[in-house]
Formats: structure tokens, C-alpha cells, sequence
């Protein structure tokens, strides 16, 4: 490889590696987002000391739209791991015999990365999934006093948001290395 199409290897994985990192922030960002909201509802259902369902059935509301901006997030991450993928063989650094590997190619990464994935993938889906059927738990009575069809909604947007945070999981069980940052083919 000429230093021109080495030059564009390097630039591409820097620009695919930088967007990772700024979608795990936004990860990061859309989780306290929807725990702050559910917070800042929990307590304008309780402002006045006797909690109020129908204002704290929203949480369960808000669940689903929250898992989908984070599903998002996700694949997209897993998209770029898969192209960085295919430009690591070109990054590798050779010093004498020795293959010299950044982090995303060390062996360090490799053994511990479907650990944390999953370890991640299910902080992620408790905390988003946790608040909104704690919710439903406490405001189950409100089948019985004419809200029927507002429970079944927030039951509806609970279990369509356990789904799609299963998606995550679903690949990592499926594939050997999830976002295959690390993976070495050499």
C-alpha cells in the first residue's frame, strides 16, 4: 500500500472509530435523558404527597420511543465496527518479526469485549425497561376506575420496548465478536 491509500485507510478508520465514540455518548445521553424525564414525572405525580396514575403512567409511555432512539444508536455502532473491521488489517504496525495491535486489535480487548457487551446491553435494557413496568405495577388500578385503554397503551409501549431491547442481545448470541472492533483476521 502506497502512503497516499494509507493515509486514507488511517483517515477513514479515525473518522469510523470518532463517530463510534460520539454515538456511545449519545447513548449515554438518551439513557439519562429518560431517567431524568421519568424522575421529573414520578414527582409531578407526586407533588402533592398522594400519587397520581394518571399522571405517572406516562413513564411506560416513554419507554418505547427511548429504546428506539438507543436501537439506533446501536446499530449504527455495530455498522461502523463492521467497517472499521475491514480496514484493521490494514493498520496493523510491523516492528521487526513483532505485529504490533492498538487497542481495537489486542488481545486484551478480545477476551473480555463479549463480556461487557452483554454485561452493557442488559444495564442498558433494565434501566430503560425497569422504570416504565414499575410504573405499570403502581398504577394497575386505573384499569378499574375507567382507563382502560390508557393502561393497555402503556402495557403495549412496555412490551414493544422489552422487544426491541432484546435486539441488541440477539446479535451479540448470534455473531462471535458483536461489533468485531477487535476481530484480527491475519
Amino acid at each position: 500500500m502506497n502512503p497516499d491509500e494509507n493515509a486514507r485507510v488511517v483517515a477513514f478508520y479515525n473518522a469510523a472509530r470518532a463517530e463510534v465514540i460520539q454515538r456511545l455518548s449519545l447513548c449515554e445521553q438518551v439513557l439519562l435523558a429518560y431517567l431524568t424525564v421519568s424522575g421529573v414525572v414520578a414527582g409531578v405525580a407526586n407533588r402533592t404527597g398522594t400519587l397520581e396514575p394518571r399522571a405517572l403512567i406516562i413513564v411506560p409511555m416513554l419507554a418505547f420511543p427511548f429504546v428506539l432512539a438507543l436501537l439506533r444508536h446501536d446499530e449504527s455502532i455495530h455498522r461502523l465496527g463492521q467497517y472499521i473491521t475491514v480496514l484493521r488489517p490494514h493498520l496493523t504496525v510491523t516492528i521487526g518479526d513483532e505485529k504490533i495491535n492498538d487497542w481495537d486489535g489486542s488481545d486484551a480487548l478480545k477476551n473480555e469485549l463479549n463480556l461487557h457487551l452483554v454485561v452493557e446491553k442488559f444495564t442498558y435494557a433494565a434501566l430503560m425497561i425497569g422504570p416504565g413496568v414499575a410504573c405499570l405495577f403502581i398504577t394497575s388500578d386505573l384499569i378499574n376506575h375507567g382507563h382502560k385503554a390508557l393502561y393497555i397503551t402503556s402495557v403495549i409501549s412496555v412490551a414493544l420496548g422489552t422487544l426491541f431491547s432484546a435486539l441488541p442481545f440477539v446479535r451479540l448470541f448470534k455473531e462471535l465478536v458483536p461489533f468485531q472492533i477487535c476481530r484480527n483476521d491475519n
